[in-house]
């Protein structure tokens, strides 16, 4: 990919883009969906809300988690970073019935850095804590972990506080891990 991305250029048409992303995903073979998560990622700082609406087609399409992390970090979250108003369309995402959508709003901010925002991440949080979902509640932990990397304080509190009585072990094994907690 990066061989053939330094040859062509970075991707700059948004419907090729799709186009191209789409014939990846309709490949039997799971690498060339790897392959669509990376363009997709590529694609994200210059790409149109309505790219959020393409990245859940591919999200939900044969969904795993290998595909679904990668395009909700890589992709979702950088443009939800840049057009604000998609927050609400991770909303609908996140109380909604489908896994893969849920699990995508849950780790968007995870490349966020310091712009998380820990208030949505928290509520986020809780909203889903009673889910019996493995890859639910392994998404809470991971994005608990991520802001704890930037307020470790923050994270403990919340674990200690108000998720202690209602996020599963593993969501407080996975947010506390790398502060030598979990």
């Amino acid at each position: 990919m990066r061989a053939a991305r330094a040859e062509a250029g970075a991707p700059t048409e948004e419907r090729q883009v799709t186009k191209a992303i789409d014939a990846l995903w309709s490949r039997p073979e799971r690498e060339f969906r790897y392959a669509g998560c990376q363009l997709a990622g590529w694609f994200a700082p210059k790409a149109s809300p309505g790219f959020v609406a393409r990245a859940g087609r591919w999200i939900t399409t044969d969904p795993w988690w290998d595909t679904c992390d990668p395009l909700a970090r890589g992709c979702v979250g950088p443009v939800v970073r840049r057009h604000p108003q998609l927050r609400t369309t991770m909303d609908q995402w996140l109380s909604g019935d489908n896994l893969w959508f849920a699990r995508g709003a849950l780790i968007h901010m995870g490349s966020w850095k310091e712009a998380i925002d820990k208030d949505w991440v928290f509520a986020a949080c809780l909203a889903r804590a009673g889910d019996k979902e493995f890859f639910i509640r392994k998404a809470i932990g991971w994005i608990l972990r991520d802001l704890a990397w930037v307020d470790p304080a923050a994270v403990v509190a919340f674990v200690e506080g108000p998720g202690a009585s209602v996020l599963s072990g593993l969501s407080k094994r996975e947010a506390l891990k790398n502060l030598g907690r979990g």
